[in-house]
């Protein structure tokens, strides 16, 4: 008697164990609630150094759902001492606002899991691990409702990994969901992205995405991206680490973006897990609408930001984006060969960035982001540029670029400023004022025919140690040097010292 009661204690002092915890919750749940671990084969990559706080709260649970891989589905209810097996089985007998916490363990995805609004995941850190399972091929959790995505969502899934053996395509498609929380995920070995999401006020926050995106020949490799979204308001990415080696980092090639903000990331795209090499971006979002904002993030690839529109008063004319204090260096022999941030925007403002290692130019501003529609409302300041091809080119090709602001930036060892449309296409309004210039080979060249320029204005530009400070190749244009350009002797002690 007293053996058959020691191996029962025994057994339930284990299984408290692979679950961590069981009363670890307080009238509203937020973030960080445990430390995870890493897997070992990718051991401090990417950790962050300061775990930082999700802005989504949830109301506590109503009920538990307790998974583990030696439950079972015919004989556990779900209860801390009868767990079921599967997570499937969890997702089909939870109801509203249930919480499934799974144990450590494998678990695996035999076919795609629906999962439905106010429904939460949790696994018990770097040791619980979702994979596919019997040679599944497809997307592994979805959670999708367009017919009215306020109210639907209001769920988080955290603390576990998911493996997709290079089988898998899709981690998790959250579509169309309100308050979903996505925190402390590692994401691994996925064929087109480890979390798909759309809807209102959703949050990525504190995961790892390592070679979660395409595959390389995958005919939607150009839509795939370890994170992607499209139709968000109010989404929050930040403080995740991507590494990529044949996909991109951060990805919205379709739809509506709006008061999304991403920020405190690190992308690595790196060397081709095959023989090519990955030439995609680390962000590239095609439709940035009303106040978006990308901000400290730690990049090493290229960056593409775009919006769509056929009439000027479907996009706002200023405060599309923001910008700022991003690091955006280039991965030598890898993307250093690419533009930095090609721009086909309304409405946006680039400053306290640096930029680094490209090899063909830095902003690559051609006009084709609206439909025939001029690139308008820009306003690129304070920013450094540093052994560089070109810190700014407008055109050659595209609809024109109108109302630019270049100012107060910091150029050294790159080639400074082209100008010139093709064809008829105007630059209009723009305004290259209060840059400094140090080893430019040229500082400011102009190009193309004096009708497509209106407006133009150059002005207190100083250019230390250069060969060439302005190259007007414009016949007709009329720019006086001694206005737009002064040749310094020497170098500048600081940004400002000249100024």
């Amino acid at each position: 008697m007293f053996r058959k009661l020691f191996f029962f204690i025994f057994f339930l002092i284990g299984l408290y164990g692979c679950f961590e915890y069981k009363t670890n919750f307080t009238n509203t749940v937020t973030v960080a609630q445990s430390q995870v671990v890493l897997t070992p084969q990718i051991e401090n990559v990417g950790v962050p150094k300061n775990k930082a706080q999700t802005t989504l709260t949830f109301a506590k649970p109503e009920n538990i759902i307790y998974v583990a891989v030696n439950g079972s589905n015919k004989t556990g209810d779900g209860t801390f001492d009868k767990p079921l097996q599967t997570v499937e089985k969890a997702f089909k007998v939870a109801k509203k606002n249930a919480l499934i916490k799974m144990a450590e363990g494998t678990f695996e995805v035999n076919r795609m899991i629906t999962v439905p609004s106010y429904i939460s995941l949790e696994g018990a850190g770097a040791k619980t691990v979702i994979v596919p399972g019997n040679n599944y091929q497809g997307v592994l959790f979805e959670a999708k409702d367009f017919k009215d995505e306020k109210g639907d969502g209001y769920q988080y899934f955290r603390n576990f990994n998911v493996d997709g053996k290079d089988i898998a395509k899709l981690g998790f498609r959250a579509w169309g969901r309100e308050k979903t929380l996505f925190e402390n995920i590692t994401f691994t070995n996925l064929n087109n992205a480890g979390i798909d999401i759309s809807g209102l006020n959703g949050e990525i926050s504190n995961c790892r995405f390592i070679n979660a995106a395409g595959r390389e020949g995958d005919k939607n490799q150009h839509f795939s991206g370890a994170i992607r979204f499209m139709g968000t308001k109010g989404l929050r990415i930040h403080d995740n680490y991507i590494e990529e080696n044949s996909g991109g980092g951060i990805k919205s090639v379709s739809s509506n973006v709006r008061n999304t903000q991403i920020y405190n990331n690190k992308i690595k795209i790196t060397g081709s897990k095959n023989k090519s090499v990955n030439k995609s971006a680390s962000i590239e979002i095609w439709d940035l609408q009303k106040g978006n904002k990308i901000y400290n993030n730690d990049l090493n690839a290229w960056v593409s930001l775009i919006n769509q529109w056929d009439k000027d008063e479907e996009i706002a004319e200023t405060g599309n984006l923001i910008f700022y204090k991003n690091k955006l260096h280039a991965n030598p022999g890898v993307t250093d060969d690419m533009s930095g941030l090609e721009l086909g925007i309304k409405g946006a403002e680039f400053y306290e960035n640096t930029f680094s290692g490209f090899k063909h130019r830095i902003f690559w501003i051609e006009g084709w982001g609206g439909k025939k529609k001029p690139t308008k409302n820009i306003n690129i300041h304070d920013n450094k540029f540093n052994d560089c091809g070109n810190a700014m080119n407008l055109g050659p090709n595209g609809n024109g670029v109108e109302n630019l602001k270049f100012e107060n930036n910091w150029i050294q060892s790159c080639n400074g400023v082209t100008m010139g449309m093709g064809g008829n296409k105007k630059l209009v309004n723009i305004a290259v004022t209060d840059n400094i210039f140090v080893n430019a080979k040229t500082a400011i060249s102009l190009h193309g025919q004096s009708k497509q320029y209106v407006k133009l204005r150059i002005a207190a530009n100083k250019v230390y140690s250069s060969k060439v400070g302005l190259d007007n190749n414009v016949k007709g244009l009329n720019i006086p040097k001694s206005n737009a350009v002064t040749l310094k002797k020497g170098l500048p002690t600081t940004k400002n010292s000249d100024k």
